[in-house]
């Protein structure tokens, strides 16, 4: 309805979907999400083998709309994020495609974390944020998608086709130690 906060249904559902049944791979289904506004006040966590599709990145929009924080992120099979990823014997991100979407951050914070993961696919995806002013410093700059890892988990095999940045301080932000990080516009 693009006025209530969605987040905590939608990554219910992702649960239900990805994470409660990962081990089935006959389980694993495309999840379609119509033309909208969904907000969101807390980051939609997408869990190992995720496949999202929109019905465009001008018509299926995630916003985060109050308090500083990511519109998204990668997480497990468990939907753990951060320093919990892979905790429990849960499964790394992997095998995570999302397309036709947007992620718009009104807030003053990063999109997109895709942290500790591998084979990552954004296709027709619009990241895009509130940049006004210029930076005050280095650090307080924002990005559409920061990647992350840990010295025990590489992040690789990312992909951006089609996708557009927009009202950003920075497109991109990348640990150096990320492999075959592709953009194909």
């Amino acid at each position: 309805d693009g006025v209530t906060d969605q987040a905590a249904k939608i990554n219910f559902m992702l649960n239900q979907v990805y994470s409660r049944e990962h081990t089935n791979p006959e389980s694993l289904k495309t999840v379609y999400f119509p033309a909208g506004t969904y907000i969101v006040t807390d980051s939609i966590k997408f869990p190992r083998n995720s496949d999202i599709i929109g019905d465009g990145a001008g018509s299926t929009i995630f916003k985060r709309t109050t308090s500083a924080g990511l519109v998204g992120e990668t997480s497990d099979s468990k939907q753990q994020t951060g320093a919990n990823v892979g905790i429990g014997g849960a499964l790394k991100p992997k095998n995570i495609n999302i397309s036709n979407v947007q992620f718009y951050n009104s807030e003053n914070d990063h999109n997109f974390l895709v942290d500790q993961a591998n084979m990552v696919t954004f296709t027709n995806v619009r990241f895009k944020g509130r940049h006004v002013t210029n930076p005050v410093s280095i650090g307080s700059r924002k990005a559409g998608v920061v990647v992350t890892q840990t010295t025990a988990t590489d992040t690789k095999n990312i992909k951006f086709e089609n996708c557009d940045f927009a009202k950003l301080d920075f497109a991109f932000d990348c640990d150096h130690d990320a492999k075959n990080i592709v953009f194909n516009n």
